[in-house]
């Protein structure tokens, strides 16, 4: 059986020298079966060491620690020094046994852990790359629960939403910076998103802190505008686990399409609707006036000699 096993095999004596090993343990140590029985078993501190390149010490070497007294020591991931081969990391764990006769073994198996070591470590070069990028970036990035927790903003989004520290936006803070009734409008749509697992996209009001916005002029200059644009992410199944996307503030856009706006349906020197602002102002108070089933009337001045003023 053991000669089968994936999981290396070897059988240390109580004075320390290896009594016997299966051909995974040979193989996964890069060197022949005869080579490592009759073998001491610091011999193996050779043959391994810390993923970051360390030796291993004799006192925390799990082998010779087990052999020092101890039931059971283990150690991950070890790097394998194989002869003319890619290196390997491996798993190692040492337990005392004793047999049927009292003799004192330590029985050490080997398990090769190469591809979740090198998955991790670029799991965790990518996290890095992930924040390097995401600190320097002139985009706000937010990162969200399922439920709109926030749980990442990286400084710029702290910045555009208008607040301290990145603290402040964690779990619902970053909701504080909206408005109520501009609050309520994204809570509405992202409840919609997350109904239907799809993206999402919304364009609201934000005031410094979250103050609450009081209808004033001065309330309505110091306003700007951001865009909120979220995907979800998913897990290995499918699950939606959260949202990740961008916080881009756009108020500068917004400024220029209300003056493009006003260009199109005010008059320059009065204000006031022109005739295209006047149709559709108009179009629009109909439409609300026939959805609520009111009545409307319009008032009609004639103004004389204005002419000569205008």
């Amino acid at each position: 059986v053991r000669d089968v096993l994936p999981v290396g095999v070897l059988v240390l004596t109580a004075d320390g020298r290896v009594a016997d090993c299966n051909p995974a343990a040979a193989h996964l140590l890069g060197v022949a079966q005869h080579e490592l029985v009759g073998g001491p078993s610091y011999a193996l501190r050779w043959l391994l060491s810390h993923a970051d390149g360390r030796a291993l010490g004799p006192v925390e070497a799990p082998v010779e620690r087990v052999l020092g007294g101890h039931d059971a020591a283990a150690v991950e991931p070890l790097a394998v020094a194989r002869r003319g081969s890619a290196r390997l990391w491996v798993a190692l764990d040492a337990r005392a046994a004793v047999t049927s006769d009292g003799e004192r073994l330590v029985v050490v198996t080997l398990t090769d852990v190469t591809a979740r070591h090198v998955m991790a470590r670029a799991l965790e070069e990518g996290s890095r790359r992930f924040h390097a990028l995401a600190t320097h970036v002139p985009v706000g990035i937010l990162e969200t629960d399922p439920e709109g927790g926030c749980t990442y903003a990286n400084p710029r989004c702290v910045a555009v939403l208008g607040l301290d520290d990145a603290l402040d936006a964690l779990g619902d803070g970053w909701l504080a910076a909206f408005p109520p009734e501009e609050r309520e409008r994204l809570l509405n749509a992202w409840a919609e998103a997350v109904e239907h697992a799809t993206p999402f996209r919304h364009a609201c009001r934000v005031r410094p802190g979250g103050a609450a916005d009081d209808g004033s002029d001065e309330a309505a200059d110091d306003a700007r505008w951001v865009v909120v644009s979220l995907a979800p992410t998913r897990d290995a199944a499918g699950a939606v686990v959260g949202y990740v996307g961008a916080i881009a503030d756009v108020s500068a856009e917004k400024r220029s399409e209300e003056e493009l706006r006003a260009l199109a349906l005010l008059d320059g020197l009065t204000g006031l609707y022109n005739r295209r602002g006047f149709e559709a102002a108009a179009g629009a108070r109909l439409a609300e006036c026939r959805r609520a089933r009111v009545p409307v009337a319009l008032l009609y001045l004639d103004l004389d000699g204005f002419k000569g003023i205008n």
